[in-house]
């Protein structure tokens, strides 16, 4: 998650039939622009939809994408298909004073974020200096936000593996694992071009300057496996299980056990953990960078080099439109398909 301030609405639609009156339990917790107001949202929402869409509660935000995937996965447990949520009048409450807490959240370090953000465009040519004991007490504040989000990671990465392990050869966990087959495609060989027709390598040459940036805490914050070790001993166990190949996923699709589902839960649970994580340890990381300004680093508490960097770039474009038949030529053979995972971040069947 990256914040970044872009103002806008955050919504929670509701929907009502209009020949008995009644209301549902799923709301829609979603965004739109600053210009684009909640009821054209709405408006479109509802073409197709022989139920009134009702906006339940709508407020202006700071960061639109920030609270909005926040609240995403803060009540992923209640996420039921897209950004629809089944939520209770109680849960719902809930959902509306979390977005408006996060964005407060975000208002107390707009300034932070933005002095960090102009700063990230600019070289860093001041040197290192000395730390003052706020910046001290920040580093120490940052790493322990960077463990404690370590820690979380350690234990939905275990989750995950977990699941993977169980399915076995099978394509998947109804409603809680899906696996797809990855694709890949041909990779072009610079490399072998250069070698074999520099002169028309080198026409296609093109410097590009750009900032290479660095940033670094001067304490390192532990691994996740230094953090929990058990977890990681688990996830160990779990992985040497896992079938790699999507050619040997031969069998249907796995139901989904009592067990499944409490991981599974366990694991929507876990996003909302993370995301809150992540969100003080940005927060903290953007004080560090806003208080760094232009220095290449804060003695003791940080180093943000962002040097300005000249180098030639091969510009593929130009050389695919220009020769496409010497392209084919220098194509490497695809890698064969691979398997991917993911964990399903809602719950689309009933909670046991």
């Amino acid at each position: 998650m990256s914040i970044t301030l872009k103002p806008g609405f955050i919504y929670f639609l509701q929907e009502r039939d209009v020949l008995t009156g009644e209301s549902f339990e799923y709301a829609k917790i979603g965004k739109t622009d600053y210009d684009r107001p909640v009821a054209k949202r709405i408006s479109d929402h509802q073409t197709g939809n022989p139920r009134l869409i009702l906006d339940h509660s709508s407020y202006q935000v700071s960061s639109i994408d920030t609270v909005e995937t926040h609240l995403h996965h803060a009540f992923a447990e209640n996420r039921v298909l897209g950004e629809w949520f089944r939520l209770d009048e109680s849960i719902l409450q809930s959902a509306i004073d979390e977005g408006r807490r996060i964005d407060q959240e975000v208002v107390s370090h707009a300034d932070f974020l933005k002095a960090a953000d102009t700063a990230y465009d600019l070289e860093s040519n001041e040197p290192e200096r000395t730390a003052t004991q706020e910046e001290l007490a920040l580093l120490e504040q940052a790493v322990e936000a960077g463990e404690s989000l370590n820690r979380f990671q350690a234990r939905q990465d275990s989750l995950e593996w977990e699941l993977r392990a169980a399915m076995g050869a099978s394509q998947g966990i109804d409603g809680v694992l899906a696996v797809s087959e990855v694709k890949t495609q041909p990779k072009f060989d610079e490399k072998g071009l250069r070698e074999k027709a520099p002169e028309i390598y080198e026409g296609f040459l093109v410097e590009e300057t750009g900032l290479k940036r660095s940033f670094s805490l001067a304490t390192k914050t532990k691994s996740k496996v230094a953090l929990e070790p058990e977890l990681a001993s688990k996830q160990k166990e779990f992985k040497e299980r896992v079938v790699q190949d999507w050619a040997a996923c031969d069998a249907p699709l796995a139901d989904r056990s009592t067990h499944f589902a409490e991981l599974h839960r366990q694991y929507l649970a876990g996003m909302g953990e993370i995301s809150l994580a992540t969100l003080k340890k940005e927060f903290l990381e953007a004080r560090i960078k806003a208080s760094c300004g232009l220095a290449r680093g804060i003695e003791g508490v940080c180093k943000w080099t962002r040097l300005s960097e000249t180098k030639m770039k091969f510009d593929r474009k130009s050389f695919e439109q220009k020769h496409p038949e010497l392209l084919e030529k220098h194509l490497l053979p695809a890698a064969p398909s691979g398997l991917r995972t993911r964990v399903t971040p809602f719950r689309s069947y009933a909670p046991s």
